[in-house]
C-alpha cells in the first residue's frame, strides 16, 4: 500500500545518507553511493570456514582450522542443508532442517557406520538479511577478483549508531576491543554481484597519530573467514532435503556404503520415491 512504499523509500533514502556521510567524514574522496547488497533466497554454494585464532602445534590437528561445508539453502521453500566433510576430531555430516514440516534431522558418520537423529524446530527460519548499519568502503581485489567492500560495525562497544562516530582520520572511530564484519561483493557496475568472501575482525591496537591531523593506527586482527569458493542460484531440488540425500552425501566414504543401500536411497530420493524414503 501507500504507506508501506513511502517508508520504504524513506529508509532506503536514510541508508543512502548514512553512506554518503560516512565516506565523506571518513576522507574517502568521491565515493559513488552503490546499490544496497542483498543475498540470494536459494542457492547451493562450497564454503571453506577459516578460524584464524586457532594455534595449532605441528603435532595437533583438533580443532580443525579450515572447513569446507556444501551448502542448500531455500529460504522461500523453508529448508535448508549443510553438509560437512570429516576433518581430524570431527565426523562427517549432513544436517537438514525442515522448517516447512517442523523438523530436523543429522547424518552422522562414526567408525564406518552412519546414524540418523531427529528433532523438532520451533524457531521461524531466518530470513537472508543483511543489516542496514553496514557502510560501503569502497572496491578490493580479493584473489584477484574486484569486489565491492561493505563493514557492518554494530559490534563497537557502548555505540548504537557508528555511523554518527566516524572521524575525520578515517577509521570509523573503532577502539581497541571493537569488533566488526567486513563483506566483500564481487564488484558490478550500477548493482551489487554475488557475495565473495565474509571476514570477522577485531581491533588489537590504536595506536595516536604523532602531530594534530595524522591519521591514527588501527592495528586489526582476522577472526573467522567465510570463502565463497563456488555458488550457483536458483532453487535446489526438493530431494535434496530429505533423508537419503543427506544419507547419500558427497562427504560420506563411499567405499563403507559396501550393500549399496546408501548409493540406492539417494537415486530413490532423486526420483522422490517411495515416499517413506522423503522424510
Amino acid at each position: 500500500d501507500t504507506s508501506m512504499a513511502v517508508s520504504s523509500r524513506t529508509e532506503h533514502a536514510s541508508r543512502m545518507r548514512a553512506l554518503i556521510l560516512a565516506a565523506t567524514l571518513s576522507g574517502l574522496d568521491a565515493l559513488e553511493p552503490k546499490a544496497f547488497p542483498r543475498l540470494p533466497r536459494q542457492f547451493e554454494a562450497c564454503i571453506e570456514t577459516t578460524a584464524h585464532q586457532l594455534e595449532l602445534t605441528p603435532d595437533q590437528e583438533y580443532p580443525p582450522r579450515v572447513r569446507q561445508l556444501r551448502v542448500y539453502y531455500d529460504y522461500p521453500n523453508r529448508r535448508a542443508r549443510i553438509d560437512e566433510s570429516q576433518a581430524p576430531g570431527v565426523p562427517a555430516r549432513s544436517s537438514v532442517k525442515r522448517y516447512d514440516l517442523a523438523f530436523e534431522f543429522t547424518v552422522r558418520e562414526l567408525s564406518g557406520l552412519r546414524s540418523c537423529l531427529k528433532s523438532r524446530v520451533r524457531e521461524a527460519m531466518p530470513p537472508p538479511l543483511l543489516p542496514d548499519s553496514l557502510i560501503y568502503l569502497g572496491t578490493e581485489k580479493v584473489h584477484g577478483i574486484l569486489c565491492d567492500k561493505w563493514r557492518d560495525v554494530r559490534s563497537q562497544r557502548d555505540n548504537p549508531n557508528p555511523v554518527e562516530t566516524v572521524d575525520s582520520l578515517g577509521d570509523l572511530g573503532l577502539e581497541e576491543g571493537d569488533e566488526f564484519v567486513d563483506l566483500w561483493f564481487v564488484a558490478a557496475p550500477d548493482t551489487h554481484g554475488p557475495l565473495f568472501r565474509v571476514r570477522s575482525q577485531t581491533v588489537s591496537k590504536v595506536v595516536p597519530g604523532n602531530q594534530a591531523g595524522d591519521k591514527r593506527l588501527v592495528v586489526t586482527e582476522p577472526l573467522m573467514t567465510w570463502e565463497i569458493l563456488e555458488m550457483s542460484g536458483g532453487a535446489p531440488p526438493a530431494w535434496q532435503f530429505t533423508v537419503a540425500a543427506a544419507g547419500g552425501a558427497s562427504v560420506f566414504n563411499a567405499e563403507l556404503d559396501s550393500d549399496g543401500s546408501h548409493a540406492r536411497g539417494l537415486e530413490a530420493a532423486k526420483s522422490l520415491t517411495p515416499p517413506s524414503r522423503i522424510v
